[in-house]
C-alpha cells in the first residue's frame, strides 16, 4: 500500500506531518488484532524509498520519483495500482500518472529484467 497526498497551498512540512499522523492512525485501525487475528495485514514496503522511506509521499514527489528513479518492478506494480480512498481530483491525477508510466517505451533489457525478478 502506498499513501499519497496533495499538499496544495499548505506548508510542505506541516502537510507531511499531518498526513503521516493520519496514516499511522489508519494503519493502526486496519491492523487491529481481534480474537480472530489481525483485521488486515498491510505491507507498506513498496513506497518510493522502501521500508526506510517516509510513510506518506506528496503526489508531486511521487511523480518526480517515477520520472527519475523508479525501477522496472515499480512500473510493473502500476499495472495493478488503484486509488482506494481520497479526493476524486487526486485519484484522477494518479490515474493519469499511471497511464503515462505504463505507456512509456520499455527499456531494451526489460524482458530479461522481468525474468530475473520472477
Amino acid at each position: 500500500m502506498i499513501f499519497l497526498y496533495a499538499a496544495g497551498d499548505a506548508d510542505p512540512l506541516e502537510a507531511q506531518e499531518r498526513h503521516v499522523r493520519l496514516t499511522q492512525k489508519l494503519l493502526w485501525a486496519l491492523q487491529t488484532r481481534t480474537s480472530k487475528g489481525i483485521c488486515y495485514e498491510i505491507d507498506t514496503r513498496l513506497r518510493p524509498s522502501g521500508n526506510q522511506g517516509l510513510l506518506v509521499t506528496s503526489f508531486d514527489s511521487y511523480v518526480a520519483y517515477h520520472h527519475t528513479r523508479a525501477e522496472l518492478w515499480e512500473r510493473q506494480a502500476m499495472l495493478r495500482a488503484r486509488p482506494v480512498v481520497g479526493s476524486r481530483a487526486l485519484a484522477e491525477q494518479f490515474a493519469a500518472l499511471r497511464l503515462e508510466v505504463l505507456h512509456r517505451t520499455l527499456p531494451a533489457d526489460a524482458a530479461a529484467e522481468i525474468h530475473r525478478l520472477r
